[in-house]
């Protein structure tokens, strides 16, 4: 299936959308079919009606004009069989969300999620360039999680919420298990996407902002501490979570100690006297074709974690430590 950025749709209607292409006098650039999978990526994700489309069948290099043009200039050639449809069929001309929206991340899930691949997610930041994250990654399942993801999946107790969601592979292992979860995601792109793979319970918003209920559970996984930006982002971060759990809730979460990028051969470590912030507080600039974004994103070793959980009255605890500086804790009231 194409991916339609403007396009013209006759929906309304209960039997296969080809047979459309008889009264229409051609054949439609696209049809969709109750029932059927949006991709082989989600069989889970499933359309709810039929439609018969046509598209400008340009991709998003094109100008906003020309899709228009392209398209309008397709239907300007099956105006009058339009006035021969049932009247209780209906039309319209539809605009794709996702050829405005600048989210990285939610553009390169929805490519993969219609398309089954993708190309990589392009990484850059104040340490490092050229890194990739290949969009499969996103929508691993259980089996192919590190250890450390794995674990945390097995901690998980009671309600859920799972923060940064993103494709919502966490979310669907732990639906999987019959556990009741809720997805949060700020990217409107990777809400749609999660709930077109069957999470149940999908909220679109900023962590900060959300203040909905409490929660047994609730994870940040790959590099959920992250989020909080800096060390004093991720002590506010803390405080509002505390206000998130139920009695005797959990938060688990895990992060990685980056020092190593900083140690020199002889085991010295190198220190940057020009910065006055801590040395994981980074700044992130992630490119997929033409969106980008940049943003403020925390690696935190455990101590200083450790620090900030008692500093808003949360214990913190280390549940294990992964191959690569990397570890999980579970931080409780």
């Amino acid at each position: 299936m194409s991916e339609h950025h403007v396009y013209f749709a006759i929906f309304g209607f209960d039997h296969d959308p080809s047979q459309l292409d008889l009264l229409m006098g051609q054949s439609a650039d696209d049809y969709w079919r109750e029932g059927e999978s949006f991709s082989a990526t989600a069989p889970e994700a499933q359309r709810r009606e039929n439609r018969w489309i046509l598209s400008s069948l340009l991709d998003e290099s094109a100008s906003h004009s020309d899709h228009f043009e392209k398209l309008l200039f397709k239907l300007k050639r099956i105006a009058p069989q339009l006035e021969s449809l049932p009247d209780d069929y209906r039309y319209g001309i539809g605009v794709s969300q996702y050829f405005f929206m600048d989210d990285p991340f939610g553009q390169a899930i929805q490519e993969f999620l219609s398309k089954g691949k993708a190309p990589d997610i392009k990484v850059n930041t104040n340490y490092t360039e050229n890194e990739a994250i290949p969009v499969s990654y996103l929508f691993r399942p259980e089996k192919q999680m590190p250890e450390l993801e794995k674990l945390a999946l097995r901690e998980c107790k009671g309600e859920i919420l799972d923060i940064g969601a993103a494709a919502g592979c966490h979310s669907i292992a732990l639906q999987e298990k019959g556990f009741q979860v809720t997805a949060l995601e700020k990217s409107e792109l990777a809400v749609d996407a999660m709930k077109k793979r069957g999470i149940e319970k999908v909220v679109n918003s900023d962590i900060f902002d959300y203040k909905e209920k409490q929660f047994d559970t609730i994870i940040l996984l790959m590099n959920g501490a992250g989020m909080g930006g800096s060390l004093a982002g991720l002590k506010t971060m803390l405080a509002h979570l505390k206000t998130l759990l139920n009695a005797d809730g959990q938060i688990l979460m895990d992060s990685s100690d980056i020092k190593y990028l900083f140690e020199e051969e002889d085991g010295s470590m190198w220190i940057d006297l020009s910065r006055d912030k801590y040395y994981g507080e980074m700044e992130y600039q992630v490119t997929f074709r033409k969106w980008s974004d940049k943003f403020k994103w925390l690696f935190v070793d455990f101590e200083h974690l450790e620090k900030a959980a008692k500093e808003v009255g949360l214990s913190c605890d280390l549940l294990a430590n992964g191959p690569h500086f990397d570890y999980l804790a579970q931080l409780k009231t």
